[in-house]
């Protein structure tokens, strides 16, 4: 997408689940299934370029991970593997600076049960100094949500647009922050712009969110980090 490939770290995107490069397996979201392209609008669309849009971030590099199956399922494993492909990137000093894992997935079963996942969100955070930050889930429910209802992990709600928890959004006192999840504008399928709701949407403003403050105070830990996060947000009126 025009709008993301300046910020794009395209020679490190990594498909986990064909264990290749990206760009050597030449994968492209349909316009059925826009969902890593708009996740990534959201967090990087470069700003100041006179196009669409700009991301929360304004102008944090990211970096693709493919994990998801062409069937759309999830396999716990290859998200695993994943984040031993980040921790190996930073170990060869390839990737010096990644400050926040986005996941706009989950799951009500497989992956609260899962504690190889748990382990490594753990050993992202307490080694790398990595947050993890999670959809919350979007049926309107309070049933647990995996893996952002991990204690490690930052779980992100939905917000309508005068501030207030949207319907479709998850809630449950394991969730952290909300961000704007309704009708959000982002980056299309490889070209053009579409709009959508979700709390897979609100989650990379909170990861971008991060990134812009990290790159005002690089020296900030994780705690410092979501200190000033959470007390810097709003309450939701009527929760």
């Amino acid at each position: 997408h025009e709008d993301l490939a300046y910020n794009a770290l395209l020679d490190l995107a990594w498909d986990e689940t064909d264990d290749t490069l990206l760009k050597d397996c030449e994968i492209q979201d349909s316009a059925g299934n826009r969902h890593g392209t708009m996740t990534a609008g959201v967090v990087a669309a470069t700003a100041n370029n006179a196009l669409g849009i700009a991301g929360a971030s304004y102008n944090a590099n990211v970096l693709p991970i493919k994990v998801v199956q062409d069937d759309g399922s999830i396999e716990s494993i290859d998200i695993c593997d994943a984040y031993d492909y980040l921790f190996e990137l930073i170990d060869a000093n390839k990737c010096d600076n990644l400050r926040v894992i986005n996941m706009s997935l989950g799951s009500y079963t497989s992956l609260g049960e899962d504690s190889a996942l748990h382990k490594q969100i753990k050993k992202a955070l307490d080694d790398y100094d990595i947050l993890t930050v999670c959809s919350g889930g979007n049926k309107g429910i309070s049933t647990p949500n995996y893996p952002s209802d991990l204690e490690e992990c930052v779980a992100v709600t939905s917000l309508n647009a005068d501030g207030s928890h949207a319907e479709f959004s998850d809630y449950n006192s394991a969730k952290d922050i909300s961000a704007p999840g309704a009708r959000i504008f982002s980056t299309g399928a490889n070209s053009g712009y579409t709009s959508e709701n979700g709390t897979s949407l609100s989650a990379p403003m909170v990861s971008g969110t991060i990134a812009l403050m990290y790159a005002a105070c690089p020296d900030a830990t994780p705690e410092d980090i979501l200190e000033a996060l959470y007390a810097t947000a709003d309450p939701i009126a009527g929760t």
